[in-house]
């Protein structure tokens, strides 16, 4: 029997499970079964055994600790990674981490709509200044938003929730690779929409879903296959599938460096459709 459990040294599930088995379905059933064996072979045709001899207790206790002792090493719990303290705060914070930094796209695509609406985007190309310049440092100050948001997050959780951080520099990569990959849905969002009032529409109903499936409110290892693989188009599901490996499974920054990766493509990709479809000034009719 395969037991599979949390990686977790508090986690007393695989004990409860082992002792069930030994105790109860091995050294029990095992005894009793092993004393009506003994009695029909004596009762068979031929044979003769003096009921004297027949010590039932002394049966039922021998095979059932033989049989506990084979039960306790059939019984094999099976984690992931290495063992970590089981924090609830090791998935809350990483989760509504990157909830509300997603939100935050609202605020900073929103800001490129209002003033292309207003018609001060367009004021602003007429500076000696490459568009796509000034385009760039827009949304570097977004990176740099996204990424202190997070930050701080994390740091607050570290010292008030004790979150158990493990590779450092695997969560700095994560957090970043998730900062560039909501800059990059930002700026795709301003490419597809054409004003804020539809920004502050799609954005929660895309962030909310996303957050839902992707594992933001609760680990993505325990949703069922086909989900998991649905999340993958939102970037939460990327963030948090590293996340969850290094603060709850103990995995270093190589196991989650398809994560990473996946993180900075995702941005990538958004990033050059938003090219093809950023218009710098708004079609008049």
């Amino acid at each position: 029997m395969q037991f599979y459990a949390l990686s977790s040294i508090n986690d007393p599930r695989g004990t409860i499970v082992q002792n069930i088995v030994s105790q109860i379905l091995s050294s029990q059933f095992a005894g009793i079964s092993a004393v009506g064996q003994v009695n029909s072979v004596c009762n068979q045709p031929g044979n003769h055994c003096a009921q004297s001899s027949i010590n039932t207790q002394a049966i039922a206790t021998t095979v059932g600790q033989a049989s506990a002792t084979g039960g306790q090493s059939a019984v094999e719990v099976l984690t992931a990674g290495k063992a970590v303290s089981n924090n609830t705060f090791n998935q809350l914070v990483p989760g509504y981490a990157i909830f509300f930094a997603l939100f935050g796209i609202n605020t900073a695509a929103g800001t490129i709509l209002q003033e292309k609406e207003d018609g001060t985007f367009r004021r602003l190309l007429i500076a000696p200044v490459n568009k796509y310049a000034l385009l760039g440092g827009k949304l570097l100050a977004q990176f740099i938003l996204t990424l202190a948001q997070l930050s701080f997050f994390f740091i607050i959780g570290y010292f008030a929730f004790h979150l158990h951080i493990g590779s450092l520099p695997a969560v700095i990569a994560l957090l970043i690779g998730a900062s560039f990959a909501a800059t990059g849905l930002g700026i795709l969002l301003v490419s597809v929409v054409k004003t804020r009032r539809q920004l502050n529409a799609i954005v929660p109903l895309v962030v909310i879903i996303t957050s839902a499936i992707g594992g933001a409110w609760w680990p993505l290892f325990i949703e069922p296959a086909w989900m998991q693989q649905i999340a993958r188009i939102g970037l939460t599901a990327w963030a948090m599938e590293g996340l969850n490996g290094v603060m709850i499974l103990g995995k270093d920054f190589v196991q989650v460096a398809p994560d990473i990766l996946g993180l900075l493509a995702y941005g990538l990709i958004c990033f050059v459709i938003a090219t093809r479809l950023f218009r710098f000034e708004q079609k008049t009719a």
